[in-house]
């Protein structure tokens, strides 16, 4: 009896060991289960995430568009006598009237942070382009007419500028020209973008860091990607 009494205790112990066993098994199943839908709704997110990002880039794109397309009829002018709203919008549509020789209509005036430009908005696109084609006429007063840029169109006009002074300021026999977004030395294109000044081949980059290596705080010299060779890059190979 002893021995049957001892195989009956080690057929329960082999029995509780067992679902124990199968116990945990189904745990990890379970632990997989969850894992899998946990990896599958990180996935979801992903893509959700990336799809708002996308949404917020367009949207970003298109606001930015509204905004340039809004400035084309504005021109702004500094140089003016007076701080006043109605006294320099006279002085302004004398200035159009006697110098510049174009007509136009104001349809708001707004003096600028600094208390020195005035934004004139004008009836039309063409009426601002007029202005702005006429500007020449006011070579030898101190009055200067431009268009209304962005802030990120100021901050790359402003970084080709301090670009053009660095070169001026030691190298003055290099040829350097001033485009509205862009620089040519040398007969070279640079852009801007963001921080960085943008060359177009890798030896117009060392070039021109060559020209700017003694200015206190060196500019970032990038070099344009062209789109076939990005899509190059993320194309697999045939092989």
């Amino acid at each position: 009896m002893q021995g049957d009494n001892g195989n009956n205790s080690r057929d329960v112990f082999s029995w509780d060991k067992l679902c124990s066993l199968l116990d945990d098994k189904l745990k990890d199943v379970t632990r997989k289960t969850d894992l899998n839908e946990l990896r599958t709704e990180i996935d979801v997110l992903k893509k959700e995430n990336l799809t708002l990002k996308n949404d917020v880039k367009k949207l970003t794109s298109r606001l930015d568009y509204i905004d340039r397309s809004m400035r084309l009829s504005n021109v702004v002018v500094t140089g003016l006598s007076s701080r006043n709203n109605n006294v320099a919008k006279t002085e302004f549509e004398n200035l159009c009237a006697d110098v510049l020789k174009v007509s136009n209509k104001i349809m708001s005036t707004r003096l600028l942070a600094g208390g020195k430009t005035f934004c004139f908005t004008l009836e039309s696109r063409q009426q601002a382009s007029d202005v702005l084609a006429a500007k020449n006429k006011l070579k030898g007063r101190r009055v200067y007419i431009n268009k209304d840029y962005t802030n990120e169109e100021q901050n790359k006009r402003y970084k080709l500028r301090k670009l053009r002074r660095s070169i001026a300021a030691c190298n003055r026999s290099v040829k350097v020209r001033l485009g509205e977004f862009c620089i040519f030395v040398e007969n070279k294109k640079y852009t801007c973008d963001g921080n960085e000044i943008i060359a177009n081949s890798n030896q117009d980059a060392v070039f021109l860091r060559s020209l700017t290596a003694e200015h206190e705080n060196p500019f970032e010299i990038g070099v344009r990607v062209n789109q076939p060779d990005m899509e190059a890059m993320n194309t697999p190979s045939m092989q």
